[in-house]
């Protein structure tokens, strides 16, 4: 799992549950580096803030 993958599944627990995912279901998923990655554009997402965050020289753009 990389860290968009991570996010993907945190948003979208998000969006049908109204909840954040529990952290030992994500751990088993992604490592702690993808899992800090995934977590910090799930935190942009949430606060709708985001235009384009950078991640180790990938990006990724929000609507």
């Amino acid at each position: 799992m990389n860290q968009y993958q991570c996010f993907g599944m945190l948003m979208s627990y998000y969006e049908t549950e109204k909840a954040i995912i529990p952290l030992e279901d994500l751990e088993k998923g992604a490592s702690s580096t993808e899992l800090v990655q995934g977590l910090y554009l799930f935190i942009h997402y949430l606060n709708g803030k985001y235009k384009s965050v950078n991640i180790d020289s990938s990006s990724y753009v929000g609507e």
